[in-house]
């Protein structure tokens, strides 16, 4: 696979297909909500399912990247996804959108400013080790 800068060095965020957590609560306030972000100022995903690996791409042994970019709502939704970049492209954009349309962040409160504008986020589709496959 051909490595673009764009997508490495565009991204804030780094995230390789991975172990999903169980739904928290998303009712505010609660301890599993404590701070909509992170000390260093990025928001904090309360739910994070990951993608599923298309199923052409997993028999071809095809790896590859896409570069999402999104706001978060003041529900912790994200909204106005976007697939910006991918290598290769048309594999595993859609993929990538739908895994984020389940994504959820801290509700904020009235008193909270408003999240950071167009995230980005770098998602990485690695193929399973030879012996898990």
């Amino acid at each position: 696979m051909k490595r673009g800068p764009t997508l490495v060095a565009a991204a804030a965020f780094i995230a390789i297909v991975g172990c999903a957590p169980t739904a928290p609560d998303l009712s505010r306030p609660s301890s599993s909500c404590p701070a909509p972000v992170g000390r260093n100022g990025n928001p904090i995903p309360l739910l994070r399912p990951t993608p599923y690996y298309p199923l052409a791409a997993l028999e071809q042994g095809i790896e590859g990247r896409v570069l999402l970019e999104f706001d978060i709502s003041r529900s912790g939704h994200p909204v106005r996804v976007e697939a910006v970049a991918a290598e290769p492209e048309g594999v595993f954009e859609e993929a990538a959108l739908e895994m984020m349309s389940r994504w959820r962040y801290c509700p904020l409160e009235d008193s909270e400013p408003d999240y950071p504008s167009r995230i980005r986020f770098a998602l990485l589709f690695n193929l399973p080790d030879d012996d898990l496959r």
